[in-house]
């Protein structure tokens, strides 16, 4: 990750699995869907403008530099 509030997408990775693991970090242990949910909306809303479909969250390539938010 380039900064603690960007995370750059690489192969296999998806919105779900970004949210998953930066919400295992802040919170300390293996996070429940529900802790997740959240910060993945918020992944998503965050990012969309610069999705290449804006209305298809499951296409994101790698290499782009997402925005993590609070």
């Amino acid at each position: 990750m380039p900064a603690t509030n960007q995370w750059v997408v690489k192969a296999g990775e998806s919105f779900w699995t970004i949210a998953a693991s930066v919400v295992e970090t802040r919170v300390g242990h293996a996070p429940t869907a529900s802790e997740i949910v959240p910060f993945w909306q918020a992944l998503i809303d965050a990012n969309r403008a610069q999705l290449p479909r804006p209305g298809n969250p499951n296409l994101i390539y790698v290499g782009t530099v997402l925005t993590l938010p609070p």
